[in-house]
């Protein structure tokens, strides 16, 4: 009787390691594959979709922009350098902080920022390589409760493969890791960099792409 009980409990306990393995594997795989708003969708052109106005964000609702921001048709001053150097974005990881710098070593803005929590947040010298007035951003895992659903996210300047800095509509913890990745910004603040930075946006465009013969700001990112 021992041996029958001993052989039935390897016929069902062998499959149902094999299948928490195997359970266990896919969601570390999703946690990694969606980290830093990687699945965000770069082939949209940066308009603002109507009628997006459910977002999620690790799994909760949250609302998501209902109108497009009214600075997309301001008309911003060009901060003017006395140098021809160049201007650039330091974002410092320990103390949650971004500066922007003229060519001539004055600060256009230092502001609080969240970097990823859910998700590292590379390190390193980048150059903003697309900028989009809205974009989608989805990704994480269900299981894991890092889910993530975000239409119209405003002011998006991506800097390495699908990592960008942009503005943040479900939370207002600046100064605190908080995202999957990305660098959130308070919306204000991301918007005014959007218009500082390099490529520049064409009048009635939403998306600026950077090129050889106009390269997109550095940015430096260090703990």
């Amino acid at each position: 009787m021992k041996k029958v009980r001993k052989h039935l409990l390897a016929i069902f306990y062998f499959p149902l390691v094999f299948l928490t393995f195997i359970l266990v594997f896919w969601a570390i795989f999703s946690l990694f594959n969606n980290s830093g708003e990687l699945a965000a969708d770069l082939s949209i052109h940066g308009d603002f979709v109507p009628g997006e106005l459910q977002a999620y964000f690790n799994g909760q609702k949250v609302a998501a922009l209902s109108a497009p921001l009214m600075a997309d048709t301001a008309v911003l001053p060009q901060v003017l350098s006395a140098s021809t150097g160049e201007k650039w974005i330091d974002i410092n990881l320990s103390s949650q902080t971004l500066s922007a710098f003229e060519s001539d070593g004055r600060i256009f803005m230092s502001v609080p920022i969240s970097s990823g929590l859910w998700g590292r947040t590379p390190t390193g010298t980048f150059r903003i390589w697309v900028k989009l007035r809205y974009t989608l951003m989805s990704g994480g895992s269900q299981a894991l409760g890092t889910y993530y659903y975000l239409p119209n996210v405003p002011c998006t300047q991506y800097f390495y493969k699908g990592y960008g800095l942009h503005g943040t509509y479900w939370h207002n913890n600046f100064g605190h890791p908080m995202s999957h990745g990305c660098v959130n910004m308070r919306t204000p603040d991301a918007c005014s960099l959007f218009e500082w930075t390099s490529p520049p946006i064409a009048p009635g465009k939403n998306q600026a792409n950077a090129s050889q013969d106009n390269p997109g700001t550095k940015v430096v990112i260090h703990n």
